[in-house]
């Protein structure tokens, strides 16, 4: 069995742009089961720990799709894409899965919504 992992900013969690994206990995990747962080049980958790969970997640799985927030992504997705793992790691824009992209840090005190960029290669 394959897992892929989702990593998508919590401000997405439960909207119909979460309900789209997982219909595209789905489709996409109909091999794999999804792991979404927002379905996981994080209750009391420190959000630190919180990202060490996330981050050894990534590590196990196959495969890695990211998705940006208004063309950006939060320091707890730019951790989980460089996180060092044998995993594929594809950036979902729009209806595409791009393959080949670079990372970089825009402003590293905005943690949670324009901490890095996407570039793609």
């Amino acid at each position: 069995m394959k897992f892929l992992y989702y990593a998508h900013s919590k401000r997405t969690y439960g909207t119909r742009k979460e309900k789209k994206e997982l219909r595209l990995i789905k489709k996409q990747f109909p091999d794999h089961t999804i792991v979404n962080p927002a379905e996981l049980d994080f209750v009391n958790m420190h959000e630190e720990n919180i990202m060490d969970e996330c981050k050894a997640i990534v590590r196990q799985v196959h495969t890695v799709v990211a998705s940006e927030f208004s063309g950006h992504v939060g320091r707890g997705v730019f951790e989980e894409l460089t996180e060092k793992s044998r995993a594929k790691k594809y950036i979902l824009r729009k209806k595409r899965f791009i393959e080949n992209f670079s990372l970089r840090v825009v402003d590293k005190n905005d943690w949670r919504y324009c901490y890095g960029e996407i570039v793609e290669s």
